[in-house]
């Protein structure tokens, strides 16, 4: 349960990386 919950954590850090990185 609680590993689910961290790689679906990680996997919304990538996108909101991604967006920062499209914005700078």
């Amino acid at each position: 349960m609680l590993a689910i919950l961290q790689l679906h954590f990680s996997i919304e850090q990538d996108k909101n990386m991604e967006a920062l990185l499209k914005e700078m």
